[in-house]
């Protein structure tokens, strides 16, 4: 997960090396937080939904200042979407049947 939440989150970003490193934390940070969240059926809750969200925003909040006013919500977004159509829960991925 780590992996593809970092491409996407360096997609469209005009970042140094410094900054890339500084992404690749926050991905890593991102990922092992948002494991505990998804639980079983994550995807037909709205609270968990939302807790999801939160926890994605919060995290991402720490990006570099390149991330500006309309790169970081769309990126929210994206990472938001991928994690949604892509992890049902419960430790389980599209990866990993």
């Amino acid at each position: 997960m780590t992996t593809t939440v970092y491409d996407l989150m360096i997609q469209d970003a005009p970042l140094d090396e410094k900054e890339r490193k500084l992404v690749k934390e926050v991905a890593k940070e991102l990922t092992e937080k948002i494991q505990e969240l998804l639980v079983i059926d994550w995807r037909k809750k709205q609270r968990t939904k939302a807790r999801v969200k939160n926890m994605i925003e919060e995290v991402l909040d720490s990006l570099p200042e390149s991330y500006d006013d309309e790169l970081w919500p769309k990126k929210c977004s994206e990472v938001f979407m991928h994690i949604f159509e892509k992890y049902p829960g419960q430790g389980h991925s599209v990866y990993t049947h």
